[in-house]
């Protein structure tokens, strides 16, 4: 039989997991988002990536950010962190600031030849 004087250990941190997540799952009925589905996943943000994408064709200094900002969701898209739902929308605004970026240099290369060139 165990002594009573024994230290109580740890729980194991697996057995914790749904007690202690964050948003809590066990909600009362009064909480205003005790209906809502929680997921440890970050919504993507398709359309405000598309948005910038197409506004980098107007505007061809925008398309290196635009550019730069759908990769780096796509990347968290592919490691698992954010949902897999408007990825092409999000591969639409990457090639938007891709086509952006080249004519932002395209342009920059025939202001420099234009102004180097007597």
């Amino acid at each position: 039989m165990p002594s009573l004087m024994t230290t109580p250990r740890a729980p194991h941190p697996e057995s914790l997991a749904d007690s202690t997540r964050w948003p809590a799952t066990n909600l009362t009925a009064f909480s205003p988002t005790s209906f809502q589905r929680f997921s440890w996943r970050r919504q993507p943000r398709p359309f405000r990536l598309l948005r910038l994408g197409l506004g980098s064709l107007l505007l061809p200094g925008v398309g290196p950010l635009a550019w730069y900002l759908a990769h780096a969701e796509l990347s968290a898209i592919d490691a698992g962190l954010v949902s897999r739902r408007g990825r092409g929308w999000i591969v639409v605004a990457r090639l938007c600031g891709i086509v952006a970026t080249c004519a932002l240099v395209a342009a920059t290369l025939a202001v420099v030849i234009a102004v180097s060139v007597p």
